[in-house]
């Protein structure tokens, strides 16, 4: 019986494991008097104990001109570590 139930936990653990997890959010950033400088929309995906994070921003209103239209990408990739 106690054999049975901890094959079960490992396999429920492993299930929950496996199952991706999305988180899509987007920000717009602004700065006193000069109002929207810019937006930036994050991705996050979890599977298991992987993770990646991809942020685009882009400049907006006047930061848009005065930077030539920039634009940015990030993306960090990594795992959580176990102790």
């Amino acid at each position: 019986m106690k054999k049975s139930l901890f094959i079960l936990g490992l396999v429920l653990t492993f299930m929950s494991q496996m199952q991706a997890k999305v988180l899509d959010v987007s920000y717009r950033v602004s700065f006193g008097m000069f109002g929207q400088m810019g937006i930036a929309d994050a991705h996050l995906e979890t599977n298991g104990n992987k993770y990646t994070i991809d942020i685009s921003m882009k400049a907006t209103g006047l930061a848009k001109t005065l930077s030539k239209n920039r634009k940015e990408r990030h993306i960090s990739k990594g795992h959580d570590v176990l102790l």
